[in-house]
């Protein structure tokens, strides 16, 4: 007889306790970042089971609870809503029933590894190439846990660009890292070593696509983990430093955590977690004035999460970092969603909402004017990131295209004098980024 599909029932606490959702899915976690309401993942439950009895026990539960049900309003799932008074009362009575229901086995939604922070063993990734790998993930999501090639036109990868180079070089260089996280197997800690990305295929046509794989082990972690589909993507190409995306990864890991609001790390295991380049920044004092401070600031300014960051001292000496959080209000995270807020003299003022590629509109729409700029070549590219060092030249000058062709403005003769002149002009950067 073949195997039967294992489906998953489950009980989904309402973060406020204004109830809970008893439903069905192959993959409950998914399911739960598709509701309305926020849920509490730590205090939620599942049930594996083959899937020819998950819905007949689903309706039986159903059944036997009917006064426990809630109104709610017609939106996905309302059907399936209970009070929390009664979540207590239902589990006892269907873990009491175990034989009669057949359960396989049972247990909290979030699994022990739901915490995985990647540590960055081998190469270093770029803003652009952590940007890459979200929107990646971002397309995947939906049978991220398939051994398959994923398929993404390469145009969505990058911004105005009038070529691939970009989003191909971040694909080799994705390949090429090795990371480690920490996972809890049958009870045991152990650390898993694994390639960022597997083999990809890169069509040559610019209108192409690029085919792409997770490994094993980084497609296990993801699908037990709700972090990167919590990941905005309108926030991920707002980020300029790279920094800063992966602590506001690290926070949206625990921002739902109901049962803590803050996590200890050692420097080094704290300076791994962020990408920080081999050899850089070794002095405490220095990861906190051009790392951290700066990474707190845009994660705090631009997400709908605030974060902190203190030493843990030890006399004098910094031995370790603490790593705190909390959700933004409604009435400030809705504030801070459309565009980056204004920034402080180390970065500019204010700056446009910055297109978002392969949403809505479809990657690349900007007002077609025909003033196409060459690309840099390395000798400029060299000179304009020593003069405007620790930005991301390249998101910027796809920035000053894209300005070009929503202002009509007119095609520079010298673009890297242009370009330069408008960073001045436009974001008021006058040179490298200060601490």
């Amino acid at each position: 007889m073949a195997c039967e599909i294992i489906s998953y029932v489950y009980f989904c606490v309402a973060e406020d306790r204004s109830g809970f959702k008893i439903g069905v899915s192959s993959n409950p976690i998914r399911r739960t970042l598709q509701l309305a309401e926020r849920i509490d993942l730590a205090n939620s439950i599942q049930f594996s089971c083959q899937r020819s009895d998950a819905f007949r026990i689903e309706k039986s539960i159903h059944f036997l609870f009917e006064k426990y049900r809630l109104i709610r309003d017609k939106v996905d799932g309302y059907t399936e809503w209970f009070s929390f008074s009664a979540f207590d009362e239902i589990r006892k009575f269907v873990v009491h029933n175990q034989d009669k229901f057949k359960w396989i086995a049972h247990g909290s939604i979030m699994p022990s590894a739901e915490i995985a922070d990647i540590r960055y063993i081998s190469e270093d990734l770029t803003l652009a190439d952590r940007r890459t790998f979200n929107l990646l993930l971002a397309n995947a999501w939906d049978n991220i846990q398939d051994p398959v090639l994923h398929h993404i036109r390469l145009h969505e990868l990058r911004s105005s660009n009038p070529n691939n180079d970009r989003p191909r070089e971040s694909i080799r260089r994705l390949m090429k890292v090795v990371v480690s996280f920490d996972v809890v197997e049958d009870g045991i800690k152990r650390e898993v070593m694994s390639q960022l990305l597997g083999p990809c295929k890169l069509d040559h046509n610019p209108q192409g696509l690029a085919y792409y794989s997770f490994p094993e082990p980084i497609r296990n972690a993801i699908e037990s983990s709700s972090v990167f589909a919590r990941l905005r993507r309108d926030l991920l190409c707002q980020f300029r430093s790279k920094y800063a995306l992966s602590l506001y990864e690290m926070v949206q890991k625990r921002v739902n955590l109901s049962f803590k609001t803050s996590d200890d790390f050692g420097v080094e295991d704290f300076r791994q977690k962020l990408g920080v380049e081999k050899g850089k920044y070794l002095i405490y004092r220095d990861l906190n004035s051009r790392v951290i401070k700066p990474a707190v600031l845009e994660v705090n300014r631009i997400s709908d999460v605030e974060c902190s960051i203190d030493p843990i001292l030890d006399g004098r000496k910094t031995v370790g970092l603490r790593l705190s959080w909390q959700k933004k209000d409604t009435a400030e995270a809705v504030k801070n969603s459309k565009a980056l807020p204004k920034q402080d003299k180390a970065a500019p003022p204010s700056a446009p909402a910055l297109r978002v590629v392969g949403t809505e509109t479809g990657a690349g729409e900007t007002p077609k004017t025909g003033k196409r700029l060459r690309a840099l070549n390395t000798r400029e590219c060299e000179q304009l990131k020593k003069t405007f060092a620790g930005y991301d030249i390249y998101h910027f000058y796809d920035e000053f295209q894209e300005w070009l062709e929503r202002t009509g403005g007119t095609l520079p003769d010298k673009p890297p004098a242009a370009f330069t002149a408008w960073m001045r002009e436009y974001y008021k950067i006058t040179g490298p980024r200060q601490g």
